[in-house]
């Protein structure tokens, strides 16, 4: 090589004068003073450099007989004086005084002590007379030749310092220290550096092999290491300088403790082999890597490398070959590990002084193809990385080479048994185990991701590495089955101490019922906010449906955390609607039969514990018009759930399944549903909800401070301590339903002082507000009722019970039983008889009211038939009994009815006899008037009996009273006789006449 070359002879030459002046020095010819304009003039003419000796040349004793030349300094004659200086503090020059005696200059050792040399580039310390010294001795050698009368068996420099550059470019090298050293007994120099460089180390151990020098030919076999010896470089080879300087040998490179091989090998090692071949051509070097072999934990790989260096512009361009190498036998353990080991690529490297670091590589990994650029225009400018592939499919990454898969607990497993904690310092942990990359912009395009059967399409991220390792995530997105984005974005610090991470992760959906019924049909997205450090950590959410609906959550700090939680959940809900997060009928259909619709606003605090249970700690809020407060604890154990929790609400109105609609063809009777009851309720939910409601309505029925208990289990449905007040009175019950007991029913109500009328308006909803129901009043009872079926038919045919029903001050509207009794009172006058009867028949039964003072009804039941055995009302002016059935199998009636008046004075009133037969909606009621006919009949056949008797008494004249006999008699008689008025003449009377004004009473 010319510059080394032309470097070993200024060094020579500066040698020569200095080692002729210690020769003279030595001889005792001249004092030391007396060589210093000989050096200095000697080192100006023939190398144009300004040499100041501002110490002493003295000749030393001790340690050995040696010149030493005190505080030196050297730079140019001509030119920029800055582009170059040298400054030697003590220069000691020891000199073989047996080879001088023999005629030979033998230097034993040269030692420079802390010499500093500046340079403004590699190049600025030549001159012109140097210059024109390499021009003149172009295809000359400057060589040392063995039996020559010039020898250095030692030359040493003691922290030296370099600069080279200017400015922020400058570079400077430190506690620099050579030693070069003879070894007569092998025949070569032993070469030992050390420096430091950007608080680097540098250490170089070197045999330097000289018995072919004179052929243009030096042995090496060394080592150089940098960094701590974290980065080693040795090798053993020929280097020539005959046609032009060029290296052959074996070489190896050895590397250590970064932590970016923690993710290829464990002991954080990689070692490199090869045959180097380095050739000086066209103004460069050609260099040829074979036989490449690299060993990293498990993974071994083979290659080459071939191209150029500093060729002009370009530092380098080379081409790089690589492929796995590992045994059929070898077993990978994850799927970075199958990756990185069947690896084949082909890369391209090019380093400029002006586009800096460029690589290009097509890399094929277990039947994947990626393509990757990089590219650094600077040191200290950010690389550009970009990657793309069309796909990735991990099932056939599994299938490449064995798999040695470890037993993971399901996810959820792990975050109930580990709590929300574990989950945070996995995080941190992951980000320690990171690779600390440096400066670089990071750009990845991927076409599709299949793992088993879940696909992700379109793949795109863009994130970078600053000068401390951390990360920023610009965008992390793809779609999941082409259709729902998945989105991460935030800040990552990468620090062993202290590692923290800000991070947001979405997921739009745009079909979510397409994945789960029960999700809503517009499109849903979730966001999690995730940020937190070794103190601390805060995770944060929404998911919002459409623009309208929004739920916040957000995870309590781990100081908040009770031991046995694994977190602790606060949630937020600011929804228009919540028929919008499910699109699910059933879902839905609650919602609109339990009117929670409109706005909503809910705030809750749930725990997870570890115990696999779900605590509420709260839920409260309002939908529409209904505030809700909630509370209670849901368990999770294997595959069962388990619910326990209150439910407290001032306002909540249920209409099963909708409005109900009126039927066109109201006299029509429905059957009993003979379709098989389906439980509402997974087999594996066991539940209890305590409710406390303040105002409760069901349909139209309205009830107030209802409580009680609803549980929930294995086809079991039953409702306990039920207790209301509704229409002025209170009502308590229990019931039950047991699917698994071939459908088990039965029930038990209490009911005390209940308005009947309102309670029946409540439930016909055809009953005008202005008409009266057809029962008022006050009423009060209580039953029992078992049944078994498994659908509406059987439990009908099946029902059976007993029970009672009392009442006061009850109206029946529709019926009026007073006026039967009214008619029978009546004063019996021919005409008024004859409207009474007319009347009864027409509207007794179909209009007016009757009012009862009390009511008391007895009822049994047995195969779906209501029987009546003694049910009584008392009225004012006659009791009504009534025995009968109501058949609930086909929805009819067949009840018979007895009224029984008060007498009416001394006559006695008979017992009126009617029934009431028929459908449900229509029953027929049916008078037996003949009973009232015959009473009125032989009632108008007495009055004519006494009327015609009256008549009969008024017709016929009086009975006169016989005449006495005797003396007196008929003197007293002659003289009464004779004292007589005279008689007068009787008046005629129309018989005919007379009886019709007794029938008509006038």
């Amino acid at each position: 090589m010319r510059i080394k070359r032309l470097i070993l002879g200024v060094f020579l030459l500066i040698l020569s004068a200095v080692a002729l002046g210690a020769a003279l020095l030595f001889s005792g010819a001249i004092s030391g003073d007396s060589i210093k304009p000989y050096v200095v003039d000697t080192v100006h003419d023939r190398l144009g450099y300004n040499v100041s000796i501002n110490g002493e040349i003295a000749y030393k004793i001790w340690p050995a007989p040696h010149v030493r030349v005190n505080d030196t300094v050297i730079n140019k004659v001509t030119g920029n004086k800055d582009d170059f200086e040298a400054k030697v503090g003590q220069v000691d020059l020891y000199i073989s005084l047996m080879d001088l005696l023999k005629g030979q200059f033998v230097v034993d050792s040269l030692k420079l002590n802390k010499p500093d040399l500046v340079l403004s580039d590699f190049m600025s310390w030549q001159t012109d007379e140097i210059k024109a010294m390499s021009s003149a001795n172009k295809d000359k050698s400057t060589q040392v030749k063995e039996g020559s009368s010039f020898t250095l068996r030692s030359f040493e420099i003691l922290d030296g310092a370099v600069k080279i550059g200017a400015g922020d470019a400058r570079k400077d090298v430190r506690a620099l220290n050579v030693k070069l050293a003879q070894n007569l007994l092998l025949g070569h120099y032993d070469v030992n550096l050390s420096a430091e460089h950007s608080g680097q180390a540098i250490k170089s151990q070197l045999k330097v092999n000289i018995q072919d020098v004179a052929n243009k030919i030096l042995g090496v076999d060394g080592s150089i290491a940098l960094q701590d010896d974290r980065i080693k470089l040795g090798g053993a080879g020929i280097l020539s300088w005959m046609d032009g300087v060029s290296y052959q040998g074996e070489t190896r490179l050895d590397v250590k403790d970064f932590d970016v091989l923690a993710h290829i090998t464990p002991d954080k090692k990689l070692a490199a082999s090869t045959m180097l071949s380095v050739a000086q051509k066209d103004g460069g070097y050609d260099i040829k890597a074979t036989k490449l072999q690299i060993n990293g934990g498990q993974y071994r790989y083979r290659g080459s490398v071939e191209g150029a260096l500093l060729k002009g512009d370009q530092l380098a361009g080379v081409d790089v070959k690589i492929q796995s190498d590992l045994d059929a036998d070898v077993v990978l353990d994850s799927v970075v590990a199958r990756i990185l080991g069947n690896l084949s690529a082909a890369s391209r490297i090019d380093v400029s002084r002006d586009a800096g670091l460029s690589v290009r590589a097509d890399v094929d990994s277990v039947q994947h193809k990626f393509n990757i650029a990089f590219k650094r225009p600077a040191p200290d400018k950010a690389a550009n990385i970009v990657i793309k592939s069309d796909r990735l499919n991990i099932g056939e990454i599994y299938k490449k080479r064995q798999v040695v898969a470890q037993e993971n607990k399901p996810l959820f497993d792990v975050y109930l048994e580990k709590g929300q904690d574990y989950f945070h310092e996995m995080v941190l942990d992951y980000i320690r185990k990171l690779p600390v990359l440096p400066l670089s912009n990071w750009t990845i395009d991927l076409g599709n991701l299949t793992y088993q059967k879940n696909n992700l399409t379109n793949i795109k991220a863009d994130f970078s590495f600053n000068k401390n390792g951390d990360i920023h995530v610009k965008t992390l997105s793809g779609l999941y089955k082409g259709r729902d984005a998945l989105r991460l974005s935030g800040h990552i610090v990468d620090n062993d101490k202290q590692p923290s991470y800000d991070l947001q992760f979405g997921v739009t959906v745009k079909d979510p019922a397409g994945l789960y019924s029960y999700l809503p049909k517009e499109a849903a997205d979730v966001t999690l906010n995730l940020s937190g450090d070794p103190v601390k950590y805060s995770w944060a959410g929404q998911t919002s449906v459409g623009s309208a609906n929004v739920l916040k959550f957000k995870a309590l700090h781990k100081a908040q955390l009770p031991k046995d939680h694994a977190s602790l959940l606060i949630i937020d809900v600011d929804a228009s609607n919540l028929q919008a997060f499910s699109n699910h009928q059933a879902f839905r259909q609650a919602l609109q039969d339990a009117h929670l619709t409109g706005k909503a606003n809910l705030q809750a605090q749930i725990g997870v514990l570890k115990d696999k249970s779900i605590e509420l700690d709260y839920l409260k809020g309002k939908i529409g018009n209904t505030n809700l407060d909630t509370s209670g604890r849901a368990k999770f154990v294997a595959q069962k759930q388990e619910y326990s929790l209150t439910l407290k609400a001032d306002n909540l109105h249920y209409t099963p399944r909708g409005a109900n609609k009126s039927s066109s063809n109201t006299a029509k009777q429905a059957e009993w549903s003979r379709q098989e009851i389906t439980w509402p309720v997974a087999a594996n939910i066991k539940a209890a909800v305590d409710f406390d409601v303040k105002k409760l309505q069901i349909d139209n029925i309205l009830m107030r401070d209802v409580v009680g208990q609803v549980q929930l289990s294995d086809k079991t449905l039953m409702v306990t301590g039920l207790n209301f007040n509704a229409y002025d009175g209170n009502v308590s019950g229990a019931g039950s339903y047991k699917l698994a007991e071939n459908g088990r029913f039965d029930l038990n109500y209490k009911a005390a002082n209940v308005n009947i009328g309102a309670l029946i308006k409540a439930i016909d909803k055809k009953t005008n507000n202005n008409k009266p129901p057809f029962a008022e009043g006050v009423f009060s009872g209580e039953g029992v009722f078992a049944s078994v079926g498994r659908s509406a038919s059987s439990l009908i045919y099946g029902l059976n019970g007993s029970g009672k029903i009392s009442g006061q001050d009850v109206t029946v509207n529709g019926v009026d039983l007073a006026k039967i009794g009214q008619v029978l009172r009546l004063d019996t006058k021919l005409e008024n008889n004859l409207k009474a009867i007319d009347s009864l028949m027409s509207g007794a039964m179909n209009q007016g009211k009757t009012n009862f003072k009390t009511v008391n009804v007895p009822y049994k039941i047995a195969g779906g038939i209501v029987q009546l055995d003694d049910a009584k009302f008392t009225a004012d002016g006659f009791e009504l009994w009534s025995k009968g059935q109501i058949l609930l199998t086909n929805k009819t009636l067949d009840i018979k009815n007895m009224i029984t008046y008060k007498a009416d004075g001394e006559e006695a009133l008979p017992q009126v006899a009617f029934t009431v037969k028929g459908p449900f909606k229509a029953p027929v009621k049916d008078l037996a008037s003949s009973i009232v006919e015959e009473f009125i009949r032989n009632k108008i056949n007495r009055k004519l009996n006494k009327a015609l008797n009256n008549v009969l008494q008024d017709l016929l004249p009086a009975q006169q009273a016989p005449q006495t006999s005797g003396g007196e008699s008929t003197e007293g008689g002659d003289a009464a006789k004779d004292n007589a008025p005279a008689p007068t003449q009787q008046k005629t009377i129309d018989p005919a006449q007379l009886l019709l004004k007794q029938i008509l009473g006038q």
